[in-house]
């Protein structure tokens, strides 16, 4: 029997969409075990590009992505080290598809320091 998939009662549409679109590694969830990403700068980078790449909500995309991406470096005791220009101007360039899910991770990395 086929299983049919049911949007729980006060559940907005966008919701659903984003639950089953990004990457669940960098909510935190493994596989066999093991975690997808294993660095913080990895699931900051994997939940930034998943939501400004995918562009789930009508509005608001990259500020919804560059806030779940502190609050994952916060979560590891991380915070951002760069001046708000340069935030804006990564941001940006990774909402425009220019930088590889490596550059954005190594762009991270870089940019933090203790919170």
């Amino acid at each position: 029997m086929k299983k049919r998939f049911r949007i729980p009662a006060g559940r907005a549409a966008s919701e659903i969409w984003v639950a089953w679109n990004l990457r669940w590694p960098a909510l935190g969830v493994n596989f066999g075990g093991q975690e997808y990403y294993l660095t913080a700068e990895g699931k900051a980078a994997a939940i930034l590009e998943t939501i400004l790449l995918n562009h789930p909500f009508v509005d608001g995309n990259k500020r919804t992505g560059y806030t779940l991406m502190l609050l994952t470096l916060n979560k590891h005791g991380l915070d951002l080290q760069v001046h708000d220009d340069e935030q804006y101007d990564f941001v940006v360039s990774v909402a425009s598809g220019k930088l590889p899910f490596e550059e954005i991770v190594t762009w991270i990395r870089n940019a933090v320091g203790p919170k």
